[in-house]
């Protein structure tokens, strides 16, 4: 990860939240995830919220994105269509 803590992060596929708080303990203020299935959402920690990932990419600029056991369950076109440029 950057090392600047100010750094905004997104981890698609949160689950409930775990990689998020270890950011968060860590400094990272600007942590965010997000994960489709609710009953994992509704367990999870500050900062983390059911839905679609792709809304969040558009939503605004990232510094970093995680994705962890995540791609394997997409198909290419789900993978691709949010490489639009805007978060490189």
């Amino acid at each position: 990860l950057p090392s600047p803590r100010a750094v905004s992060v997104l981890d698609v596929g949160c689950g409930q939240g775990g990689l998020v708080k270890a950011l968060a303990d860590q400094g990272y203020a600007d942590t965010h995830g997000v994960d489709i299935n609710d009953e994992q959402v509704s367990n999870g920690v500050r900062n983390v919220a059911c839905g679609d990932y792709r809304d969040l990419l558009r939503s605004r600029t990232w510094d970093c994105v995680v994705a962890t056991d995540l791609l394997e369950h997409l198909a290419k076109d789900e993978v691709m269509e949010p490489s639009s440029g805007r978060n490189r």
